[in-house]
């Protein structure tokens, strides 16, 4: 704990660069779908302003001057404010994840009762402001933890809590790679947070929720991969089917004219069967490629189809 006490702002700045990153992939990327990909920028942007924040709220904490009044207020309003967007953000992904994977027409009432304390718990952020519900500063605009703190705590964590549940009750329809995810993305925030309200002074919680959130932006684009890899598997083999189709086609049309042909010239009946046959095995043995000799084999096979314009007298003279 004293390491990361020490080398938190570092990591602060180094995950930031990185969700920087995955949201412009994110913003660039064709495969995902608008709103999915909508819902993945925001979530990076959120966590890397997050980061950036709170790094500016230990950076300017007790900084005497007009500077130090104005970044501590700002930031530290910004680290509430992102880190319950961020899960009201996971919130929507569910919603997404409820109508194109499961395939509900009527989304869980539980993600009301999220979204319905998202805006409580922004509603309480803003009175803190002036009220010091949460935190307040003294004369050295030096951070110090309000009476009802804990709200800030619970709030979130009831919030991952409920989506937490929707998630076990359909994981089944849902691919495991996001079901895991999304189980790390509540349990874990989870965690840190009960041990930051214990270990005053380092931003485990903040860390932990940026960090599941690359986990998960990694294992929705493994899931994507594995979709498009599926999807291309699918196409190749549609279109192997219709070259087989396309052939039978034109192989039964192939051997209807032969047959129309047979039925004109009674003397030279199976004459074009066998010249194809013999030519085809000739091609063969000459050292052709299959696709060579199956040309061949139907060029012979058809080689007679002339006969076919020829009146009936002139073909059996």
């Amino acid at each position: 704990m004293e390491y990361l006490r020490a080398h938190q702002l570092n990591i602060m700045l180094f995950m930031s660069g990185m969700c920087g990153m995955l949201a412009f992939l994110s913003f660039i990327s064709k495969a995902l779908s608008p709103k999915r990909r909508r819902i993945l920028t925001l979530l990076e942007i959120s966590a890397m302003l997050l980061l950036i924040s709170d790094w500016q709220a230990y950076h300017f904490r007790g900084v005497p001057g007009w500077q130090g009044y104005v970044m501590v207020r700002v930031s530290n309003f910004l680290v509430f404010f992102l880190a319950l967007f961020m899960i009201h953000e996971i919130t929507l992904f569910l919603y997404d994840l409820s109508g194109n994977e499961v395939g509900m027409s009527k989304y869980p009432r539980r993600l009301l009762v999220c979204e319905a304390l998202f805006a409580v718990g922004v509603v309480l952020i803003v009175l803190s402001q002036f009220t010091g519900l949460y935190y307040s500063f003294d004369e050295t605009n030096t951070y110090h933890r309000g009476s009802c703190v804990f709200l800030s705590f619970i709030i979130p964590s009831v919030i991952a809590l409920l989506q937490l549940s929707v998630v076990l009750q359909y994981r089944k329809k849902l691919n495991q790679l996001i079901v895991i995810s999304l189980v790390i993305s509540t349990v874990v925030p989870l965690i840190a947070s009960a041990v930051q309200f214990l270990a005053y002074g380092v931003s485990l919680t903040n860390m932990s929720l940026v960090g599941v959130v690359i986990v998960l932006h990694v294992f929705v684009q493994i899931d994507l991969n594995r979709t498009v890899r599926h999807s291309r598997d699918l196409e190749t083999e549609i279109f192997r089917k219709e070259k087989e189709k396309e052939h039978s086609l034109f192989e039964q049309t192939a051997e209807s004219l032969v047959s129309a042909i047979d039925a004109k010239d009674k003397y030279t009946h199976g004459h074009s069967s066998r010249v194809a046959a013999y030519s085809q095995q000739i091609a063969r043995d000459a050292g052709k490629s299959e696709e060579e000799c199956e040309e061949i084999y139907f060029a012979a096979l058809l080689h007679d189809v002339g006969k076919i314009g020829i009146p009936d007298s002139i073909i059996n003279k």
